[in-house]
């Protein structure tokens, strides 16, 4: 069937939504339609969204970007690599987010690398309202259902991601006067300014988008595809957004819908080294989205890789990592351990051939979810069971040992294990900004060809640069308020 494209007359959104509308807007066919029935919307999402998820590329090649490659690299689970040998150097791309610089797009050489993460969060947003209000014509129906559905939940995340990385951490004492991201319901240009809202505005919005989103869910049956948003995966992000509001009770209350409704993990003691924990066969996978790849972690560049502070985490006969893990991998050439989620090192550059998911939302965060919850309503034993059946999967038969309250205090247990589960997955700095944004340092080597020279750069408790700034392309058009950030020297 011959590709449909679509024409939607209007004028994208450029001043805070994106700076142009994408090529799947732009591009001219002979058949150029309005869209007009669920069918219509769902190819326009699937165009907008789904298929250009990583953004496309700006350099022309017709790749896809990865859109905020920093996001794992400002935490505290990776470190910078770069010895002799190594072919090339692009560390330092990464080293104003490595380092918390007050203009974290700058290099040391005063080049611009670009933050893409606002224009394409905020271009989602736009696809987003334009599907819900073209929808409102479109006659009732589980199909139409399905389309609305995924369009909140396009909304949502995108919004969820937003407030997380420009708006300050939510407390619920402050929410209703910390400084969230602008809320945007246009589907069209007007000279309007944004202002930022709240952190309790946004996520209201996240959470009446959720509420709109099930209630699609019901009608259209949940979605039958783990390549779009769908009702199992909706439900493990509902309790993530209740986790990160405080909302014990819900989160305890959505973590156990899903897995009540997907009660399966991947067992690592059954993985085989030479596949993916992210790929087809993952029974724990309920959406994927994005890229693999991320060209900041390669062997083959001075780069970043797993730091040892996370690495010494693991214990004896974690299947997670060592010379066979499955999530990092010790490297014998490089002495060092690489993130292998997503590929397995020996293969790097044919990974997309061997069947790789992107990113993916999977039921194991819904165990970790309502463990942490259950922890904070004194429910200490539930939340050891979450834990225990997690690493169960996780640990060869003769070294796992259920963990007890022996063990120590159940939160640091569950705080630990969910860095473990969860490394490079884009989630450790929003559980950092979220458990009280603690004191982080990182080692850098400033001078090219100079592998033994090194200085530390330190992101404070309760730094202000736990909130990043505007991109600086948004800052030159738009009056949004920006979070002013130190300027970072090193301190040793």
């Amino acid at each position: 069937m011959k590709k449909r494209i679509y024409h939607i007359v209007l004028t994208c959104a450029a001043l805070l939504m994106s700076v142009g509308c994408s090529n799947f807007l732009e591009e001219i066919s002979s058949d150029q339609i309005v869209p007009k029935s669920a069918k219509d919307y769902s190819e326009f999402l699937y165009g907008e969204i789904y298929y250009n998820w990583g953004n496309v590329s700006q350099d022309g090649t017709g790749g896809v970007d990865y859109i905020h490659p920093w996001l794992d690299i400002m935490t505290d689970d990776y470190s910078e690599y770069y010895e002799d040998g190594i072919w090339g150097d692009n560390r330092m791309d990464l080293f104003g987010y490595y380092t918390w610089q007050a203009d974290p797009e700058l290099t040391p050489d005063n080049v611009r690398i670009g933050d893409i993460a606002w224009e394409t969060y905020y271009h989602h947003i736009l696809i987003a309202n334009i599907t819900l209000d073209g929808m409102a014509k479109v006659a009732e129906s589980p199909e139409a259902a399905q389309v609305r559905a995924e369009a909140y939940m396009i909304r949502a995340y995108a919004y969820f991601m937003l407030v997380n990385l420009y708006g300050e951490p939510y407390d619920p004492a402050t929410a209703d006067r910390a400084k969230g991201i602008p809320l945007n319901d246009m589907i069209g240009a007007e000279n309007r300014k944004f202002q930022r809202a709240s952190v309790a505005a946004v996520y209201k919005q996240i959470t009446d988008d959720l509420a709109r989103a099930f209630e699609c869910f019901e009608v259209s049956g949940g979605g039958t595809t783990l390549f779009r948003w769908n009702a199992a995966a909706a439900t493990v992000f509902a309790s993530r957004v209740a986790l990160f509001m405080q909302d014990w009770e819900g989160t305890i209350r959505y973590a156990t819908a899903a897995w009540e409704d997907n009660p399966a993990l991947s067992d690592l003691k059954e993985q085989d080294i030479a596949t993916f924990f992210f790929d087809k066969a993952n029974p724990e996978i309920l959406f994927t989205f994005g890229p693999a790849d991320n060209p900041y972690i390669r062997t083959d560049y001075g780069t970043y890789f797993a730091s040892d502070d996370l690495v010494q985490t693991f214990e004896t006969g974690d299947l997670r990592t060592g010379e066979s893990g499955v999530f990092i991998r010790y490297l014998e050439d490089y002495d060092s351990y690489l993130e292998c989620k997503y590929f397995n090192s020996e293969w790097y550059f044919d990974f997309a051939d061997r069947n790789v998911y992107g990113h993916a939302i999977r039921t194991a965060e819904a165990l970790m979810n309502r463990a942490e919850a259950y922890a904070h309503t004194n429910e200490t034993q539930k939340a050891l069971d979450d834990i225990n059946n997690l690493r169960r999967n996780r640990f060869t038969a003769e070294d796992y040992t259920p963990l007890t309250a022996a063990n120590g205090d159940i939160l640091t247990l569950i705080k630990q294990e969910r860095r473990r589960e969860f490394c490079f997955e884009q989630m450790r700095w929003f559980d950092l900004r979220r458990w009280g944004c603690p004191r982080i340092e990182h080692v850098f080597s400033p001078i090219e060809d100079d592998y033994n020279t090194h200085v530390t750069y330190v992101l404070e408790e309760n730094d202000p640069a736990y909130t990043l700034p505007l991109p600086y392309a948004v800052k030159q058009y738009d009056t949004v308020e920006d979070i002013v950030r130190p300027q970072r020297s090193p301190v040793k």
